[in-house]
């Protein structure tokens, strides 16, 4: 007749086979099953419009707009478009300072 160790004894190592088996099929499948990771570039850049809403933002507004423009993303596919909401800091007049800028961007 088992005893209480003898069957404590079975079940931890029951359980233990059982963990040390599952964690090595893990490892095997991850070792073996690896996803090769490829970077792959973009072919077709899709156009991306980009709106900035502004109201008394002319300390800013430039720098936001310069962070557009340092995007890395093809210059001809980015739309930007800032919207004024009645500004009465000069936010217009920094805006059109930065398309005479950066207006071949």
């Amino acid at each position: 007749m088992l005893e209480f160790y003898d069957i404590f004894y079975l079940f931890v190592l029951y359980t233990s086979s059982f963990f040390l088996i599952f964690w090595l099929l893990v490892a095997l499948d991850r070792i073996f099953n690896e996803p090769k990771k490829e970077n792959k570039k973009l072919e077709k850049f899709p156009l991306v419009s980009i709106t900035i809403p502004a109201w008394n933002e002319k300390k800013r507004i430039w720098k936001t707009m310069k962070s557009v423009v340092d995007l890395n993303y093809p210059k001809d596919k980015i739309e930007l478009f800032v919207m004024d909401d009645g500004s009465k800091d000069g936010t217009k007049k920094v805006v059109k300072e930065f398309i005479e800028k950066y207006s071949d961007s």
